[in-house]
């Protein structure tokens, strides 16, 4: 099997100003939020699954499409899976999850993962491990009227005063498959519902493989891959003329020794994403 060094890559996608989402609002609900903490240390079989999706709607719900409903409304949807299976081996996992369903602002998630697995196998029955974890955030509306003056850096003039309407679609998430050794880290991060309207929508998406430095081997052994993808259509004011279409993704797999693989993906889309 070959020897596989990966470099760490970061991607970043941002929709400025007055062409952007516009999540739905809701005030905070500290009563309804989820947090778990998992802890595992195992010599044996783990099968482990967990998913979780939320929608959300605020403002006029008028029939028609996201360029000609009713003003001033907003939908989010978002959506985190994840699961883990081995036939066997030594496993160690932290894991520290939140499920917010009420409105945040900056700096802060509705929902915030943040995981560490080590693994090891048992050579006596060749176990091996395989991990998934994948989240996504759709996020829709209509025209709205803002009370803010926008300033398009670009061209340096003044823009409309309507936010125009918006359809967006992100994703992000990575499989680690046939490990026998190796380090994990991961962390997923989702702002699906705002307190305001300046609150821009954000999907964030971080994974890292290593050696287990507990082992003593300078390698992680396993098939590594990871996706990240977002999809927006913004309108042109309070037109319900389309203004701007984006579609992009972007994968990376290895397979083999992996010395390193680091990759970090962020998309934030809204009025002020600063």
């Amino acid at each position: 099997m070959c020897a596989i060094v990966v470099i760490g890559m970061s991607l970043s996608l941002m929709v400025p100003m007055a062409s952007g989402d516009v999540l739905p609002q809701s005030s905070a609900v500290p009563n309804n939020r989820v947090p778990s903490v998992t802890t595992v240390e195992v010599v044996g079989v783990i099968l482990e699954d967990t998913r979780r999706q939320h929608t959300i709607t605020s403002g006029p719900q008028n029939s028609g499409g996201f360029l000609t409903g009713g003003e001033g409304a907003s939908t989010s949807t978002s959506i985190y899976s994840a699961s883990t299976i081995s036939n066997g081996g030594y496993y160690n996992e932290n894991k520290q999850q939140l499920f917010d369903p009420g409105g945040v602002g900056k700096e802060t998630y509705n929902i915030d993962s943040n995981s560490a697995i080590t693994y090891a196998s048992d050579p006596s029955v060749g176990s091996s491990l395989r991990t998934t974890e994948n989240i996504q955030l759709l996020v829709t509306g209509t025209a709205r009227e803002v009370n803010a003056t926008f300033i398009n850096p670009f061209v340096t003039e003044l823009m409309s005063k309507y936010v125009g309407a918006f359809d967006s679609s992100y994703y992000a998430g990575s499989t680690i498959s046939q490990m026998t050794t190796g380090a994990v880290q991961r962390r997923a991060e989702v702002r699906a519902i705002g307190i305001a309207n300046q609150t821009p929508a954000e999907l964030g998406y971080d994974i890292s493989v290593r050696p287990d430095v507990s082992s003593g081997l300078m390698y992680a052994d396993a098939s590594v891959s990871s996706a990240f993808g977002a999809s927006t259509i913004d309108g042109l004011g309070n037109t319900g003329i389309p203004q701007n279409v984006v579609d992009m993704q972007t994968s990376a797999s290895v397979s083999g020794l992996i010395f390193k693989f680091d990759q970090f993906y962020n998309a934030k889309s809204g009025i002020d994403v600063k």
